[in-house]
């Protein structure tokens, strides 16, 4: 399975896998002290960027800061929940 472009880790396995790895990505939303930990750990709020609206979700688009958002919260489930990861080189 290829990384999302930017990641610094890949899930490992079959492409079958994928479905399961993005099934971990959305089930982590509803845990808030995953959620939580993730804003700790990096200083983005993932569920306001994916929450935002209107100019603002315009303004997030615009800079980058959603898609660098997304990439975190992949690298930071993949690292601390898929349990095997592979360092992108």
């Amino acid at each position: 399975m290829k990384p999302i472009e930017g990641m610094e880790t890949t899930p490992m396995g079959m492409p079958l896998m994928a479905g399961a790895w993005i099934g971990l990505l959305s089930w982590a939303l509803t845990k808030e002290e995953i959620v939580e930990s993730f804003k700790a750990e990096t200083g983005y709020d993932i569920m306001d960027v994916l929450n935002s609206r209107g100019i603002n979700r315009a303004i997030d688009e615009a800079t980058g800061h959603t898609k660098a958002a997304a990439i975190a919260w992949a690298d930071y489930v993949t690292r601390n929940l898929w349990g095997e990861e592979e360092a992108v080189a």
